[in-house]
């Protein structure tokens, strides 16, 4: 329990000020920062969250889908069925589409996969289109590290991408930022 700097009169944990003065309390945790929620300061409490949270499960993400799915599919450039469709989203630094659902990042080819499939059971999603930007279900499938290795291997990507070519969705170009005021496909 903390006290009110002016009267001394104990603050209640949970509480971040004195109602008569209506002082913030310290953190309780680092005591450096004014307490916001729960006695704590904001960086103390984002701490403390994430401490108790752990990121969903396939069959969990699959049973809160109607959460985050229209999110994920505001962010989908859609084109023909044979063609990549683009993710206008936020994208990791190899140019992955990312989405974030209850304080975690996930892959969007992972959640495009697992919209069209259901639950994965190898380790990684490979495109067969090699462009780590697409989401499009049909060129996403299903992959064991050692067979996404040969794949790389057989197309010559190994070593990665040869100088001065562009890998496909690679940032600089908004090839796949959806025009502003388009209605969604």
């Amino acid at each position: 329990m903390s006290e009110c700097q002016t009267c001394g009169i104990g603050i209640p944990r949970g509480r971040s000020h004195c109602r008569q003065h209506g002082i913030v309390g310290m953190c309780s945790k680092c005591g450096n920062r004014p307490a916001k929620a729960k006695g704590l300061c904001n960086a103390c409490y984002v701490v403390e969250r994430r401490k108790k949270l752990t990121p969903l499960t396939a069959a969990q993400l699959l049973a809160t889908r109607e959460d985050w799915e229209p999110k994920f599919w505001e962010r989908v450039v859609r084109g023909p069925v044979t063609e990549c469709w683009g993710w206008s989203g936020t994208r990791s630094k190899g140019e992955y589409g990312m989405l974030g659902i209850r304080d975690f990042s996930y892959g969007a080819h992972r959640l495009s996969y697992l919209l069209e499939h259901g639950e994965p059971q190898g380790e990684v999603i490979r495109h067969v289109c090699d462009n780590p930007s697409c989401v499009n279900p049909l060129h996403l499938v299903d992959s064991t590290q050692k067979e996404n290795m040969e794949d790389a291997k057989a197309k010559g990507r190994l070593n990665g991408w040869p100088k001065g070519k562009k890998r496909p969705g690679q940032s600089g170009s908004n090839h796949w930022k959806k025009p502003s005021g388009q209605p969604q496909v």
